[in-house]
Parts: C-alpha cells; sequence; structure tokens
C-alpha cells in the first residue's frame, strides 16, 4: 500500500484526480446508484498515464524509456517523457491503431513499427533496450505501473467511501490488480469484478483454471484489452483479490457505447466500455448497490465512431 500511496504523490501535475460522476440513466436502469470513474478525461485520454507517470520518475534521468505498445501505453510514455524532458522509444505493431500511433508521434517519442502482433514489438523493444541502454517500461508486468494504476482506488474510496463493487477492464491485468489491490486493502468488503471481451478471454480463462493458459484470439472492437495470454506477475494478484471475471461481446459493447454517448454524453473507446456492458448484460445489482465503473479511456478511432453512428 505505501507503493501506491508514493505513486499518488509521484503523479500529481501530470495525471488528473479525475471526476466519479453518477450516472443518472444507469442509476435509474440498473435501481442501483451507478457511479462512473472518467479516465476518459486524462490529458491522454487514458488511465496509462498514471502507470507511466510512476513508472519514468523512477528511472535514471539520463536513461531512455523504451517501450511495446498497442497504442495507450506508448501514448502515455510518449506524452509523459515529453513533459519530464526525456527520450521515449515506443515499439508498435504495424497493425495497431494509427489514431494512437499519430498521438505517440505528436509528443515526439520515436516510433518503431514492426510485425503484427504485440508479441513482435515487445521483441523488438527489448533489442532496443539491449541497443540504447535503456529502461523497459512493461504496460503491466511492472510494479510501480501497477502502483501508478492503483491510485485510482484511492480517488473512488475517497470520493464515495460507500462504493461497494466496482467493474474494471482487463487486457494484460496491470489497471485491475492495481485497483484491486489497494480496493481490498482499504475496505475487504469492496467486490472487484474484471471484464473482458467474449473474444479475447485470456485472464478469465487463467483465473479459472489457476494458471496462464493459451486461448485463442478472435477479432474485436476493444483492441485495448487484447491479452493473448495472461501475465504470471498480474494473475497472482487478480486471483487474490478479484471477485470475478466475466464476459461481454462486440454488439454489447457497441450498445453501451451508443448509450453512454447518448444519455450520459460520454466519449469512451470500445475497451473504455466493457464495465457498462458487464453491468448491464452480466449483472444483477441490490437495490441502492453502490458502484462505480471505471471507464478505462477514450481514444475511439474516429473512422469507427463515424461508421458507428451511420450504422444507428
Amino acid at each position: 500500500m505505501q507503493d501506491i500511496y508514493d505513486a499518488a504523490k509521484s503523479i500529481e501535475g501530470i495525471a488528473y484526480h479525475t471526476p466519479l460522476l453518477q450516472s443518472a440513466t444507469l442509476t435509474k436502469s440498473t435501481g442501483a446508484n451507478v457511479h462512473l470513474k472518467l479516465e476518459c478525461f486524462q490529458p491522454t485520454r487514458v488511465f496509462k498515464v498514471r502507470g507511466a507517470t510512476n513508472k519514468i520518475k523512477s528511472t535514471p534521468p539520463d536513461a531512455v524509456i523504451v517501450t511495446a505498445s498497442s497504442g495507450n501505453h506508448g501514448f502515455a510514455i510518449s506524452y509523459v517523457s515529453n513533459l519530464l524532458g526525456r527520450k521515449a522509444i515506443v515499439c508498435v505493431p504495424k497493425t495497431a491503431n494509427q489514431d494512437k500511433v499519430n498521438a505517440i508521434r505528436q509528443y515526439g517519442a520515436e516510433v518503431v513499427a514492426v510485425g503484427t502482433k504485440y508479441e513482435d514489438a515487445y521483441e523488438e523493444a527489448l533489442r532496443v533496450v539491449y541497443r540504447v541502454h535503456g529502461r523497459l517500461a512493461h504496460p503491466f508486468e511492472d510494479p510501480l505501473v501497477i502502483a501508478g494504476q492503483g491510485t485510482i482506488a484511492l480517488e473512488m474510496l475517497a470520493d464515495n467511501p460507500r462504493l461497494e463493487t466496482v467493474f474494471v477492464p482487463i487486457g494484460g491485468g496491470g489497471l485491475i490488480s492495481g485497483i484491486a489491490f489497494a480496493a481490498k486493502n482499504l475496505k475487504r468488503s469492496f467486490k472487484i469484478i474484471g471484464v473482458q471481451s467474449v473474444n479475447a478471454p485470456s485472464t478469465a480463462e487463467a483465473f479459472r483454471a489457476g494458471h496462464p493458459v493459451a486461448v485463442k484470439i478472435a477479432p474485436t472492437i476493444a483492441d485495448g484489452i487484447i491479452a493473448k495470454q495472461a501475465s504470471e506477475i498480474t494473475l497472482e494478484i487478480i486471483r487474490k483479490y478479484v471477485d470475478d471475471i466475466v464476459l461481454v461481446s462486440d454488439q454489447q459493447i457497441e450498445e453501451v457505447l451508443l448509450t453512454l454517448l447518448r444519455n450520459d454524453h460520454i466519449l469512451s473507446e470500445p475497451s473504455g466500455a466493457v464495465g457498462i456492458a458487464a453491468l448491464k448484460y452480466a449483472y444483477k445489482p441490490k437495490p441502492h448497490e453502490e458502484i462505480a465503473v471505471v471507464i478505462s479511456g477514450g481514444n475511439i478511432s474516429i473512422d469507427y465512431l463515424t461508421n458507428l453512428l451511420r450504422a444507428n
């Protein structure tokens, strides 16, 4: 817990204390008191700035920061490095969301595009670290990154100590690991529910099996939470502190994306809205249950959003 309290101080002035906004629409439709933790209001429009800041500030000031990312983590590394006057290199797969890649470049990081999947980018990042004598900033398999993401729980419980349940998206698991560890240590009765796409259920399957397992990954609009296999580091935390992991479909995600935009005027990316889909389709809340849903990011593809609005 001290690591998370230290991270809260470390990220001050760079990451925002984001709003915990009650959703009148979701409160009425579910019978619970539903609040949205709006990480899409971060300066990078995604929670990743928390862990990135805590990690970068822990490294020597002359070290090159190197990472692999499919988009959001790389954007956060580039943004924070620019603010702190640091050099950063971000390795991305050639198939990465181009809007996110453009955002990485916008803040000055060098982009290395390689291969067709995250694993290709990660292998290249390891080579780059060796070549430039840099420091690797892993998106989730790093205690400093996990501690940075855990600051979300500190904020939520400070803003609403009555909270009972939180829905959290899972990709590599850094976000839910930090939140679950902090929340359970602050309030043992707190219920943590992770959410993945039915097309990329790596952590859900590992959660049930008790160890990382290889799963078949199908295309999904929730590209920010695709992980081929669960991380051993985050899985250990998840199995100890997370109560359940549920799966949602692309159709369910699209429905809540539109509902969130129309009724709450919040623009989320598909990966960021999976918690609402889980609340709506995979959970029966108690009357007046105090629920938080982490809207983890808002970096939605303009082309995808345009097509979605035209179709609906």
